[in-house]
């Protein structure tokens, strides 16, 4: 019992320090507990900041939900297993949340609060959670007990009620977090690299077929450009590097 609450409280200072940068950097970070001690982590954007990075025509092109008032565009992650941070200094997955079997998943969409409601963020991931069970034949975990999100639901009853809404770029955007985040931010941990360098890297291992650290050893234009600037969906999404303190790098 005492070594669980030590990691209650070792998990809440990690959360509670990396909110903090988070916040400090622009961004609004949240948390919603769900059942046995499991969490969604939110991350936001008012997308009036968006359109001082990105121009509001771009935006209206992609989705002409982006601009419409009071819009905040949220980043919703799952798959903690009650665990913070899941990675270790060297990338490395931590063995206890290796164990419980923890699995980052990512959500984008509109919402008109900084974090949507607990029912709306858990039934984001119903749909996802829904499809994997049917495929695996697996048995229904934290994530695939949450109620289903409709996203066609009638346009004036979303805005009005600031439901977690997806958006035209969601699905894309979802499956290269899901694919690749996590496998880049453990290269930029391992190599001290950034991220320009680790996308490279890492297509470089794929196309090669290649162990990274191998390309990485023979690959000297990678090492030179580590100090790439950072690609914004990526800034956007870096809730979970965790340990790793860099000027250009959010932690949550």
């Amino acid at each position: 019992m005492r070594i669980i609450h030590t990691l209650q409280i070792t998990r809440l200072i990690s959360i509670t320090r990396d909110f903090i940068e988070t916040s400090d950097a622009g961004y609004s970070p949240g948390i919603i507990w769900g059942s046995s001690d499991d969490f969604l982590l939110t991350v936001s954007l008012p997308v009036v900041d968006l359109i001082e990075k990105i121009p509001s025509h771009a935006l209206f092109a992609w989705d002409r939900h982006f601009l419409e008032p009071g819009q905040n565009l949220v980043l919703l992650i799952s798959g903690f297993r009650r665990f913070y941070p899941i990675l270790q200094e060297d990338g490395t997955l931590l063995p206890e949340a290796s164990w419980a079997g923890a699995m980052l998943k990512f959500k984008l969409g509109l919402s008109l609060n900084y974090k949507p409601s607990s029912d709306e963020a858990k039934a984001a991931f119903r749909r996802f959670d829904a499809s994997y069970a049917a495929k695996d034949d697996e048995s229904p975990d934290f994530d695939e007990q949450q109620s289903t999100l409709v996203d066609n639901e009638p346009q004036a009853s979303a805005a009005s009620s600031g439901v977690f809404r997806r958006t035209s770029l969601s699905s894309s955007l979802e499956s290269l977090l899901d694919k690749y985040l996590v496998r880049l931010i453990q290269l930029r941990k391992k190599f001290n690299l950034g991220w320009a360098s680790a996308e490279e890297l890492l297509w470089k291992s794929e196309t090669t077929q290649e162990d990274p650290a191998d390309v990485f050893s023979v690959n000297k234009d990678v090492r030179e450009n580590s100090s790439s600037f950072i690609l914004h969906v990526y800034l956007f999404a870096d809730v979970i590097q965790c340990g790793e303190r860099r000027e250009d790098v959010i932690c949550l």
